[in-house]
């Protein structure tokens, strides 16, 4: 059994390495991003106007290129802006990779089953084990529907992370007449990042990714709890020098009853170090010892040893 329970967990971790892999990928495009995206906002109308500048003591007057603001084409740019940003997720490949993304539900999903069925033995209840096997199936579907709109599509969770900060940014532009050219730089600045901090594009990308992905991982572990009617983690992991106090403390004890679960988590927020804040007993499977916690909350049916006396 325990050799079992191994090989699962080298498989999820493999899964959640391949997950880590997209974050580095999206990180990598950054930059194609931005340019391809600065060529699209060059087709904003555009207007000449003479400026008075000012430059060592000296001032001349010089003409620059500035957005139309009055032009009926502008508002048609700024309300085109959502099929730019698609046309250019898709011209640097990113879609069909968010896309590709979705396929480690259904990787995760079987091999957390199988875990489960490792520790459990969920598959020899064969009614329970349908019932469950029905939910995750649409569940599934709902969730690759649900990331792949988020990260990619129209009105999702990327686009209204991105595109309101490139508006503001152009109407701010336009109202101080400021040099079209340099706002676009600006603009592909602030998606890009600047090599050591994430832009707006790879920070809400890899964080929306991220959360599905674990979201996801949570909600596999709590159906088959309320399936099977669970009652305890059983917190699986190895402890090392960085290990979390919290994390110490769940491995040490091995299973975390769901009746003193808040009390667990309590201590953790007390004691501990790096909980996320909106841990609480029903995002515990999610969010687990804390940011970028290794160890993973597996629900189980625990029977507490009795202490007896003769």
């Amino acid at each position: 059994m325990a050799n079992d329970i191994e090989k699962q967990l080298k498989a999820i971790r493999e899964i959640e390495r391949k997950e880590a892999k997209f974050e580095e990928y999206t990180r990598s495009i950054t930059q194609k991003m931005s340019e391809d995206f600065k060529k699209k906002l060059r087709e904003i109308p555009t207007k000449s106007v003479e400026k008075i500048v000012t430059k060592n003591g000296k001032t001349k007057r010089v003409r620059t290129t500035v957005i139309d603001a009055q032009s009926k084409d502008y508002k048609k740019f700024l309300a085109g802006l959502p099929a730019q940003f698609q046309a250019t997720l898709k011209d640097v490949g990113y879609t069909d990779k968010a896309v590709e993304f979705t396929d480690l539900y259904g990787e995760v999903e079987g091999e957390l089953v199988q875990l489960h069925d490792d520790l459990s033995n969920i598959k020899s209840n064969k009614s329970k084990f349908s019932s469950a096997q029905n939910t995750l199936n649409s569940m599934r579907q709902n969730m690759v529907d649900f990331t792949i709109n988020n990260l990619v599509e129209r009105g999702g969770e990327l686009e209204a992370a991105v595109l309101p900060e490139v508006r503001k940014a152009l109407n701010n532009a336009a109202m101080g007449q400021a040099d079209l050219f340099s706002t676009i730089d600006s603009i592909g600045d602030v998606l890009a990042g600047d090599g050591e901090v994430d832009g707006i594009f790879a920070r809400n990308a890899t964080r929306i990714a991220r959360d599905s992905f674990y979201q996801y991982q949570g909600a596999i572990n709590q159906t088959i709890a309320l399936e099977f009617e669970m009652n305890a983690y059983r917190y699986i992991g190895s402890i090392v020098d960085e290990t979390r106090p919290q994390c110490e403390r769940w491995v040490e004890q091995e299973y975390i009853l769901f009746s003193e679960l808040q009390a667990e988590i309590d201590w953790a927020f007390t004691n501990g170090s790096g909980m996320i804040k909106e841990t609480d007993i029903d995002t515990f499977g999610i969010y687990r010892g804390g940011w970028n916690c290794r160890h993973l909350a597996i629900p189980v049916f625990y029977e507490p040893e009795q202490n007896t006396t003769e």
